[in-house]
Formats: structure tokens, sequence, C-alpha cells
């Protein structure tokens, strides 16, 4: 006993001995910018409007972006931002196209010494200065090699003593990191005995590593809606039922459990992505911000309510500058274009501590138009940003308080301007059970986004028995409205015969009490 004791107290003063030698969070890109920067998604040009432009004004280089490393406190690390940068074609800076656009890509590592911070926008004016280096650059190459920080869980072994240790065999060259405490080595199994935080299973490790091409993203950070996560190791604790979300990250599918997430946040507190070998991983939002804004969800097809707001989580008191200040963008010929902005009250709106605030655009353009298919934000008070896509593959996800009688409900269910885009996004030979699966799951993600209940959902899509006779059909819509005064779903399927598209349409009004069908109507 005397000895484990001793023992213990020996790796306890070897591991602060250790935190001197590998400081606590240990930092690959300290002292290379002031502000290091992952790029995540694809970059865009922004051209100057007009032909002739007197004096000339810059082109624009912006990027989403996730910070690796900060020295500024406004700036958060892991968290993703937009990186504008201005420059000057004429001259264009010496160097500047072959030494940095030609590498600004989808994982470039960019460091940032003096830049302007509004809002979720980091800006770099550059105009057409030789020293430009002296501002932005890439940093991928320079003095030491890239280190990408991996991460593996361990699992346990039984020893001889009847007492389980991790099984940590095969990594034991490399400076390994547990609970933000250093190691410079582990020798064998035995190496955390006596640690007092003794590692449970499933535990998340870190070691440096300069082959960067099998991590899952920075730092295992995924990046969900413009919010970074981090893995999390209690996934079997909250797994529950899981709902797919419709997006995705470094090619894996992301999915919730509405037993992990409350949802009063409005963002999820936890994600999972979804293997290849069909198992999940679990990541934990690792750095809300203090003020956010935020979409329901990434994906929406057209005529559906786009749900948005902003939260305020511990930014202290909030002045919005007036009832509605928000307006919504679309990104055209590589520029974001303001396409409709709400009329409101100019009257200063407050919004406090642990509360939000939401609206929702029902895709109708400043001239009466609905909205086109393609890339969108919301700007909301001219400093908080959230993205989302209009596109014609994704299921609709509704909630009206119109009170239906069949006449009314085939007049709106059977018209086919949603229904006909879904349809052609898919046919039947590329209809599969997993690709009906996912629709629902993503139906039943929606539902839970916007308050209503999944599990009702999907006993209701049971109760149509469209699938009783092994139909090829993909839910497209579903609706939570009244029914001569009852609560119902009603739900509209895209279905199809031989090779052709599913453009045919069917739809059932189900009782959600109940969980019968009260009336359908469809084609053919």
């Amino acid at each position: 006993m005397r000895l484990k004791v001793l023992f213990a107290i020996i790796l306890i003063i070897a591991v602060l001995t250790m935190g001197f030698i590998f400081p606590r969070g240990a930092i690959y890109y300290e002292e290379k910018a002031n502000v290091v920067l992952k790029v995540i998604g694809n970059t865009h040009t922004i051209k100057p409007s007009g032909e002739f432009v007197i004096p000339e004004k810059p082109l624009q280089k912006s990027a989403r972006v996730v910070t690796m490393y900060s020295d500024d406190p406004e700036i958060e690390k892991y968290r993703s931002y937009s990186l504008i940068i201005n420059y000057y074609t004429a001259p264009e800076p010496p160097g500047f196209t072959e030494n940095f656009l030609d590498d600004f890509v989808r994982g470039a590592i960019v460091g940032v010494d003096e830049y302007r911070l509004e809002g979720n926008n980091i800006t770099v004016f550059i105009g057409n200065t030789p020293d430009w280096k002296d501002q932005i650059r890439l940093i991928r190459d320079q003095d030491m090699p890239t280190k990408e920080i991996k991460l593996f869980k361990i699992s346990f072994d039984l020893l001889d003593t009847g007492v389980y240790s991790p099984d940590i065999s095969g990594f034991k060259k490399y400076p390994f990191e547990y609970n933000n405490n250093p190691f410079s080595r582990i020798g064998n199994n035995r190496d955390f005995e006596g640690y007092p935080n003794f590692p449970e299973q499933g535990s998340v490790f870190k070691w440096t590593s300069n082959d960067s091409a099998s991590e899952l993203g920075l730092r295992g950070v995924a990046n969900y809606l413009g919010f970074s996560y981090e893995p999390f190791n209690a996934a079997l604790l909250c797994e529950g039922e899981l709902y797919y979300t419709g997006q995705s990250f470094d090619g894996k599918k992301i999915y919730v459990s509405a037993l992990c997430s409350e949802n009063k946040e409005r963002v999820p507190d936890i994600i999972f992505l979804k293997n290849d070998d069909g198992s999940y991983s679990a990541y934990k939002l690792s750095d809300r911000p203090p003020v956010y804004a935020y979409t329901l969800y990434g994906a929406y097809n057209t005529n559906e309510s786009v749900g948005f707001g902003v939260y305020n989580d511990r930014g202290g008191k909030i002045e919005l500058k007036n009832a509605a200040p928000w307006e919504i963008q679309f990104m055209k010929d590589g520029s974001w274009k303001t396409i409709f902005s709400p009329i409101a009250a100019q009257v200063i709106t407050p919004l406090a501590e642990g509360s939000f605030k939401e609206w929702s655009w029902d895709q109708k353009l400043d001239d009466g138009s609905m909205a086109p298919f393609g890339e969108y934000r919301v700007v909301v008070d001219n400093r908080f940003m959230t993205n989302f896509r209009i596109s014609p593959d994704v299921p609709l996800v509704d909630h009206e308080d119109t009170n239906y009688d069949s006449e009314a409900a085939d007049g709106v269910f059977m018209d086919p301007a949603v229904q006909k885009a879904f349809g052609n996004a898919y046919t039947t030979s590329s209809y599969n059970d997993g690709l009906k699966d996912e629709m629902i799951s993503q139906m039943q993600y929606k539902a839970w986004a916007k308050g209503l209940d999944p599990k009702k959902l999907i006993s209701c899509i049971n109760a149509t028995g469209i699938y009783d006779d092994n139909t090829k059909a993909l839910p497209s819509e579903a609706v939570y409205a009244k029914y001569n005064g009852k609560p119902v779903w009603i739900i509209v399927f895209n279905w199809g015969m031989g090779d052709e598209s599913l453009s045919h349409i069917k739809y059932f009004i189900v009782d959600e009490a109940m969980e019968n069908v009260e009336h359908s109507n469809g084609c053919r």
C-alpha cells in the first residue's frame, strides 16, 4: 500500500514537472501570427460593382475559417468566422497571387497580424503594398513542419491483478495530453495507475504527429452550422434516438439526439457523426459564443418558413436597433446581395442575457417573388450572421394554425410547386430504404427543432400505410395543422414507378391523437 501511495506521489510530481516542459494546452502555432486560421469552406472572389469605378475599389477574397490560435480575446478559439481579404489588382501586391492566392483554398493554414473584427467577419486590407506578408500569409510551410493533433480513445485490458488498465500500446513515442495534462511518453499499460483522475473507458487522448492525412478536422473539431464541436466521450449516456440534420462534415452525416440537447440555447449541445461502419462519434459544442445568430437547420425547401434568431448567452445587456433588425442576403456572382429586409418599428429592442429572439422569413423577396434555390445568410443587427441554403432535395416541415377541410387541403397539397422540384431530384433507380429512412429522420429533426413531437410524426407516417406494398415513395412535406378542428399531421409523398422520377404525389391527413387517416388524395 505504501509503495502504491509513494508511486502515486512520484507520478503526480512528474506530471506537474512535465507541465513546465509541455505547457497546458500546448499551442503549436504560437508566435506564428496574432491569429491563426484554417480554411474550412470554399473561397469566393467578390468583385466591385460597376465596370468603371473611380477611385478603384479593391477585390475581395473570402472564405469560412475556424480559429486554431488567437492572442486576441475578441476572437474565440475553435470558433468559425468569415475571413475577408481586400486587395488591389492595379498593381497587385508583388507575389500575392503565387505566394498566397494560389494556395488560399480549403485546408490552408493562414496567419493574420493586422485585421479588423466586425461581428463574425475578420477583414484584412492589404491594398497593393509589397509588405503584405506583415498582415497575412500562409504559415503551413514556415519555420517548423505543421504538427497536427490527432485523437484516439483508449480501451481497457484486464491485468493479472484483476485491475483494468488502459490499452495504449503503439503510441509510445509521442507527447500525449489527457485532461490538459501532458506526458512525454507512455511506456506501458501501468503508467496511469495511481493517477488522480484515472482515465475512463473511451477517454480521449491527444498526440502530435506530422502525418496530417487521417485526422478528422482541426484538432478533432467538427463544424455544424458555423459552430465548432470537439470530441465527447459520453456518447452512450445520451445517444438515444438520433435524427439526421441533413448536414455533413468531412463526408460524415451529422445527427442530433433529442436526449442530449434540450434545444434551450437553440443550437444542439451535442452532435453525432456517423462513421463508415455505422457507429457514431459524439462531439460537444466547444466554445459557445457570448451572443450568436442561428438558424433552426441548414437547408430549407422552397415555400418552407426559414426560422432563425439571435441568442444572448452571456453577452450582458444587448440592444437591437429595432424589432426586426435583420436582412436576407443571397450569394450571387461571388458576392452577397441583400434581397429582403422587413419593415419594422424603429424602436430599440432589448435582449436580456439568457434569452433569445426569433423571426421567420416566408422566402418572399422585396419584389414579392419567391426566392430561388441557392446559398443564403441572415444578418442580424449588422453584426450577427448565420448561413443556410434553399434546395429542392430536402423535405419541408412546417407548423400552421390553418384549419383545413378536404377541399382546402386538396387545393394546397395537390399543388406540385414543392413536390415537383423535390421529385425531379430523385428517381426510382436512386431510391432505397436507406434514403427513405434518412428523409424521415431529417423530417423528425426539423420537427424537433420547431418544438414539435418527432415521435408522433413517425407514428403518423407509418399510419399512412404507404410502405405496406413496398411503394417507392419519399416523404417530401409534413405540416402540423388542424383538420376540421383536430390537430393533424398532413404528410405528402413523392412516388414513382418503373425507371422515372418521383414526380407523382399522394398526401394523407393523419389524426395526431388517434393516428388514423382522416383524408387522402393523389395523382394516378
